[in-house]
């Protein structure tokens, strides 16, 4: 899954997306035009970009183990 998919999932109900994504601008320092190619899946971000975006966002990014079928 492309990282639009996952954030999309964390902004339902909010305003507008074109608000959602210039307030995120501001609270983030992440340009508007990253922000909407995030939602959109077209670019890979660095990971200091996605930090930066989640922590307005009250969120994090944790590396957990792969769940595996069968043991």
């Amino acid at each position: 899954m492309s990282w639009g998919v996952y954030y999309r999932g964390a902004d339902k109900g909010e305003a507008g997306k074109g608000d959602k994504s210039k307030k995120l601008e501001e609270l983030s320092g992440v340009k508007q035009p990253v922000i909407a190619r995030m939602e959109k899946g077209s670019i890979s971000p660095q990971l200091d970009t996605i930090l930066k975006v989640l922590a307005p966002l009250g969120k994090s990014l944790a590396v957990v183990p792969l769940e595996t079928g069968s043991r």
